[in-house]
C-alpha cells in the first residue's frame, strides 16, 4: 500500500536558500532517517520549486538550530 504525504512547498518559505538548501542534502537524509523517513519520499524538485513532507520542512524551519545531538 502506498502512502499518500501532504507535501509543502518550502522553496516559498520566507528565508528559503537555495544555496544552504544545496549544500545541506545529506544532513536533511540523516534528519529525515532519525524519524524514520527516506529522502526519496520526502524531497520533491519540481519546476524550479522544492517540496518537502512535513518531516522535512520542519529542517527547514530550525536548520539553523543545533541538529547534533549527542545520543
Amino acid at each position: 500500500m502506498k502512502k499518500e504525504v501532504e507535501m509543502i512547498c518550502v522553496s516559498d518559505l520566507e528565508g528559503f536558500s537555495q544555496e544552504k538548501y544545496e549544500a545541506a542534502k545529506k544532513t536533511i537524509g540523516e534528519f529525515l532517517k532519525k524519524y524514520g523517513w527516506e529522502y526519496g519520499d520526502c524531497v520533491i524538485e519540481e519546476k524550479g520549486k522544492v517540496w518537502c513532507c512535513k518531516a522535512a520542512a520542519i529542517w527547514f524551519m530550525i536548520q539553523d538550530e543545533t541538529l547534533h545531538d549527542e545520543d
